[in-house]
Formats: structure tokens, C-alpha cells, sequence
């Protein structure tokens, strides 16, 4: 099945990888405006727009197991980098905590997508 997000965005095949990675890829984006708007950090921006918009991409490229894993890698450097600031402040605390909740889910639905597409 195949729905639509947008005047050009679909999710194939309704897979959970790609449905979180197009949602999760666009609050990314969006994170990485807000950190620009509010700190002035370019660092924000720039790491927000390309890991974000390499989510959307994956999600459009689903099924394939290049977007799994493409999906998978980009969730695993997000994890990298918030999961620890997560651990240490706590999930209110932003952006660590949505952004390391939401990098640790993409990790665990990669991992099982490509443990599905063996």
C-alpha cells in the first residue's frame, strides 16, 4: 500500500522504517533550523539538514536494503551523538532527548528491517 505525505512525498510499501524515517528526518530538519534560529549554530543546521534529509531520502528509497541501511547508519551517528547527552539530562531536556529517543528507535527498526530482509 502506499500512502502520501505531501504533493510528492509516498511511503512504499508502508514499511515502519520508512514512515519513521520521513517523520523522523523531517523533525530533524527542523531541529536543525530551530538550533540556527535560536543559538546561531551553523553546526546545527548543517548536521540537522544533511542527516535529516538522508532519512527522507531512505524513506523514499524503501524497500531496498541500501536504504536500510542508509536509514540504519545515519540513526546509529545520531545516537552517537545525543544518546550521551540523553543518558546525562534526561529526556526533557532538549534537543537531546527527543533527538536520542528518536535516533535509538530508528536504530532498533533498522535492525529489525534488515534482520527481515535476509
Amino acid at each position: 500500500t502506499q500512502s502520501t505525505w505531501g504533493p510528492q512525498m509516498q511511503i512504499k510499501n508502508g514499511s515502519a522504517l520508512a514512515r519513521f524515517c520521513l517523520f523522523f528526518g523531517v523533525i530533524t530538519v527542523l531541529g536543525g533550523v530551530i538550533g540556527f534560529a535560536k543559538a546561531g549554530s551553523k553546526a546545527s543546521l548543517i548536521a540537522g539538514g544533511i542527516s535529516g534529509l538522508l532519512l527522507v531520502l531512505s524513506s523514499q528509497m524503501q524497500p531496498s536494503r541500501g536504504a536500510t541501511v542508509l536509514a540504519t547508519v545515519v540513526s546509529a551517528a545520531l545516537c552517537y551523538r545525543f544518546v550521551p547527552a540523553l543518558l546525562q539530562n534526561g529526556v526533557a531536556v532538549m534537543p537531546a532527548g527527543p533527538m536520542g529517543v528518536g535516533s535509538i528507535v530508528g536504530l532498533l527498526l533498522g535492525f529489525a528491517t534488515i534482520a527481515q530482509q535476509k
